[in-house]
């Protein structure tokens, strides 16, 4: 049973949108890039020539990518170039790994069929290495919490030190006026 092939990749790619065809790229990096041994993919580079993974051109490049979609869930600009990038057959770069890509495919349906016969092992250093790259939603938003409370503090302490100086013997004044007086008392003229 093929699911995946070099034609459903290319026909995929030029009728989906750039956000889908961005996505794409990311799921199947990662797909290749879990096929690395875990020395390949501590290194970034292809060691072992097994037919399996990225290819040794690709291994680097294929690596940082998919660790950072792994990360962030999205691509840049220049890591979608790479991958859609046609060679002078006109097949992108991603689709020379359709036989992978069906393969895991192929055992993801598999799966799906019949789950309670032949359930995956739960492998803790993969998903241990999957979570490493990606921030808890608690801790995004304790840390969005003290960033907004470090901005109100900012603000409050810039409040306080012009009120300490007493910004209104100022107002009214021209500018420059109010600057040369402000430097003189030692006030902060950055307030202006």
């Amino acid at each position: 049973m093929t699911i995946v092939t070099k034609s459903y990749i290319e026909n995929y790619l030029d009728t989906h949108t750039v956000e889908q065809n961005m996505h794409f790229i990311g799921r199947a990096l990662v797909v290749l890039f879990n096929r690395q041994t875990e020395e390949e993919k501590s290194a970034s580079d292809t060691r072992v020539d097994n037919g399996i993974g990225f290819t040794s051109a690709d291994a680097h490049s294929g690596c940082i990518t998919a660790k950072y979609y792994l990360k962030h869930r999205t691509l840049q600009e220049w890591q979608l170039d790479k991958w859609l990038k046609k060679n002078v057959r006109g097949t992108r770069r991603i689709s020379k790994y359709w036989r992978q890509l069906n393969e895991e495919a192929e055992r993801k349906a598999r799966k799906a069929s019949n789950p309670a016969r032949n359930p995956e092992p739960i492998d803790a250093d993969a998903i241990e290495a999957r979570d490493a790259f990606r921030e808890h939603p608690v801790v995004r938003a304790e840390r969005e919490m003290k960033d907004m409370f470090a901005k109100h503090e900012a603000e409050q302490e810039r409040k306080a030190h012009m009120s300490k100086w007493n910004m209104d013997k100022y107002v009214g004044l021209p500018r420059e006026t109010a600057f040369r007086r402000m430097i003189r008392d030692n006030a902060d003229p950055r307030s202006l």
